[in-house]
């Protein structure tokens, strides 16, 4: 472009451009490249078709871009050589992809594992990728759920982990304590949140929607009758990644009782 159109006019202009053209145009400038890697241009990358990806049971990944063209596609990305085979996605937001897979280490003399969790945060339009561990002790019965997600307000990724830690088995109830620690990519570095915990009697499953600020799974709730019985109900449970807030909803009346459930964003 030329040195005479204002910068915000080619930003403007690039933000209408494939994908493939702006990995080409990261070579041409020093300030194109800076542009174009920030993280509130990708999020306000104009020309972005919904992409799908389908994951299969012999570790294959396939993607698909949402339009006419659907029954001829099956494009397999390339994905970062820090993926383990073995990864699961935790979710996706603002265009990035978040992987996540993890290693034992027995500690038979303690009565613990202790386990290894590499986190991947991968880009797939200008292919690149960071990696982040985390490592937590966990006994019998403990249960762990990641989280990822964009804020909206900051476009800073976050990635977010919740250990339960239960005191009995799990047949008997859902009695643990709460360990919540959310790293953002912007200090680079895990924070462990204090306030704003849900109820320990809150167990949360896999996998996660988002929705704007907000992330989403689905939850189990203990409740304790008046005759001293156990029983469980369905909630939904939010986190705000705006303020570091979580919510527990409950569902209507119909969807309350179990069987388990799935959220699904339209």
């Amino acid at each position: 472009m030329s040195d005479h159109i204002p910068f915000h006019i080619q930003a403007e202009i690039m933000k209408r451009l494939p994908v493939k053209s702006l990995i080409r145009f990261t070579c041409v400038a020093k300030a194109w490249k800076s542009l174009i890697e920030n993280s509130e241009f990708i999020s306000n990358h104009i020309f972005r078709p919904e992409h799908m990806l389908v994951t299969f049971k012999d570790q294959k990944i396939v993607s698909f871009v949402d339009d006419d063209t659907f029954p001829d596609q099956g494009l397999v990305p390339t994905l970062p050589r820090s993926v383990h085979q073995h990864s699961r996605i935790v979710g996706s937001s603002q265009g990035l992809l978040c992987f996540n897979a993890f290693t034992d280490s027995n500690q038979p003399n303690l009565g613990y594992i202790s386990r290894t969790y590499m986190t991947v945060i991968w880009n797939p339009s200008i292919r690149k990728s960071i990696v982040r561990n985390v490592s937590i002790e966990l006994y019998e019965n403990d249960e762990t759920v990641f989280g990822f997600g964009v804020c909206p307000l900051t476009y800073d990724p976050m990635i977010m982990v919740i250990t339960q830690f239960h005191k009995w088995p799990v047949k008997v109830g859902f009695t643990g304590l709460w360990d919540v620690k959310v790293y953002r990519l912007s200090s680079a570095k895990w924070k462990s949140l204090s306030r704003n915990i849900p109820s320990k009697s809150i167990r949360v499953q896999c996998p996660q929607v988002i929705v704007d600020r907000f992330i989403y799974w689905c939850a189990e709730q203990r409740l304790t009758t008046d005759n001293g019985l156990r029983r469980f109900h369905n909630v939904v449970m939010s986190f705000d990644m705006t303020n570091d807030s979580f919510k527990v909803v409950d569902l209507p009346k119909e969807f309350s009782m179990p069987p388990s459930k799935r959220l699904v964003h339209f």
